[in-house]
């Protein structure tokens, strides 16, 4: 049991998390026999059989379950724990971690950005991660400024909110559907779909945003709760449903898929960056100060 690593804790984490050997060793930049070990070490170590392993899928033994749950939030105290000390000592506030949220057109103007702050000064550098809903959630007490939605912002009251810029908002349709030829389409053209969203679980507002769109309009598609984009796609491929996304969602899937222009849609969706109200570190303000100077410059 004293021979229990801190790194066999994050390992087990991210395996418990993903269900996924591989997945895991992807995520925290490790081969998957070293995952693999630690995991094996571990068990031996507490004497518990962690996960049942098949050829097929891996799952959470309910030992390995009750244990997820306490070691998860044991992790994040520690992430906190290490985050408020950092902000004690602003001499080494040096790192300034950034949260972005993948698929949401965010990346590429980011990271120009960023190139251009770290041009700035040589005071402090930027650590750059890309996490779906559910990450960035999980993340967002060790991040320093995250690049988001305003509908994830409604759930995190403890943050501060800076709008950037309204979405363009699209219909996305297998090229197989009826509706892959039009130039543009309106809710009424819709308004006998199926919808693929994201769950409550993945994005607590989600659901209720799209029910107040369609209901301005008086109709009430069939709406299917799905857990992230690649389900939203796989969905609408095999099953002929849509979805309404940004365009940078479809990265990946454009042989597939089309992305069509709404006429009137009432749905409205913003990027925002948010950062902690309690977070006083020299190195978030100045970040934010260039920030602002950088939007108002291009806008």
């Amino acid at each position: 049991m004293d021979k229990i690593k801190f790194e066999q804790i994050k390992i087990f984490l991210e395996v418990a998390k993903t269900l996924s050997f591989t997945k895991a060793s992807e995520n925290l930049y490790i081969s998957q026999p070293t995952v693999t070990k630690w995991i094996n070490r571990l068990e031996d170590e507490l004497n518990i059989k962690l996960f049942e392993r098949t050829s097929r899928q891996v799952a959470l033994t309910e030992a390995g379950e009750q244990l997820f749950i306490k070691w998860t939030t044991l992790y994040d105290a520690f992430e906190m724990s290490v985050r408020t000390a950092q902000a004690l000592d602003q001499s080494k506030s040096r790192e300034i971690k950034l949260g972005i949220l993948h698929h949401f057109d965010y990346e590429e103007w980011v990271l120009e950005m960023g190139f251009d702050f770290e041009s700035s000064t040589s005071d402090y550098s930027l650590n750059y991660s890309v996490y779906n809903f559910k990450e960035l959630k999980s993340k967002a007490n060790a991040l320093d400024i995250i690049f988001t939605t305003d509908l994830e912002a409604e759930s995190m009251q403890d943050y501060n909110m800076k709008i950037i810029s309204q979405m363009t908002l699209y219909l996305v349709v297998s090229k197989k559907h009826h509706l892959a030829d039009r130039k543009s389409v309106s809710m009424a053209d819709v308004k006998d779909e199926t919808f693929y969203i994201f769950s409550p679980e993945t994005s607590p507002k989600g659901i209720a945003r799209v029910k107040k769109a369609f209901a301005e309009k008086n109709i009430s598609p069939h709406l299917v709760a799905v857990d992230n984009t690649a389900s939203q796609f796989v969905r609408i491929i095999r099953k002929n449903g849509v979805a309404i996304i940004n365009k940078g969602s479809a990265k990946g899937y454009e042989k597939d898929v089309v992305v069509i222009p709404f006429s009137d849609l009432t749905l409205k969706l913003y990027h925002v960056c948010l950062w902690h109200k309690n977070d006083h570190k020299a190195s978030t303000e100045v970040f934010l100060k260039f920030f602002n100077e950088y939007l108002e410059k291009n806008r």
